[in-house]
């Protein structure tokens, strides 16, 4: 792999980039400022983006399978249709941020803050959502089986059609209004 200072793989690293389908599998992108850039269709799989400004930028069908993506910044950016399987995103910002269709299985999103983010149709399959912030979220037609949502708070968050089967739960996690658990 070729890196140097704001490169990696031969790729400019910058604020509003156009890096679309660009291969930057494995790469070292921490503290990164990624703000506005164009990764749709990025490889990213394996990469550590760890505390990386991802403000507004469009990760759309980004592949970031085992991707490192904690304490970044991710608020309104687009990722719907992203790959993120086993994906590490513990106290993540995605506010705001579009995650429909995304595949997070195995992710592990603990303490992240996905206030307001749409997430119909988000496979959320054995990922760790404890003590994650989905207040107000949209997570209609969402799989979230066998998820663990130890002291989440889903207060406000849109749940009809989610599949909630064998989820972890605790007296801590909080729940919409009038939603109860079978």
């Amino acid at each position: 792999m070729f890196f140097k200072r704001n490169k990696v793989n031969g790729y400019v690293i910058k604020a509003k980039a156009n890096l679309q389908r660009a291969d930057l599998e494995h790469g070292k992108l921490s503290n990164m400022n990624l703000k506005e850039a164009n990764l749709y269709g990025a490889r990213l799989s394996f990469a550590t983006l760890t505390l990386a400004n991802l403000v507004s930028s469009n990760l759309s069908n980004a592949k970031l399978d085992q991707a490192n993506l904690d304490k970044a910044n991710l608020t309104n950016a687009n990722l719907n249709g992203a790959i993120m399987n086993g994906a590490t995103l513990i106290q993540a910002n995605l506010t705001g941020a579009r995650l429909s269709r995304v595949i997070l299985r195995s992710a592990n999103l603990s303490q992240a803050i996905l206030t307001q983010a749409d997430l119909r149709g988000t496979d959320f399959e054995n990922a760790n959502l404890s003590q994650t912030d989905l207040s107000g979220c949209d997570l209609r037609g969402s799989d979230l089986q066998h998820a663990d949502l130890t002291g989440a708070n889903l207060s406000g968050a849109k749940l009809e059609g989610a599949n909630l089967d064998a989820i972890q739960s605790s007296e801590t996690t909080i729940l919409p209004e009038n939603f109860v658990l079978t």
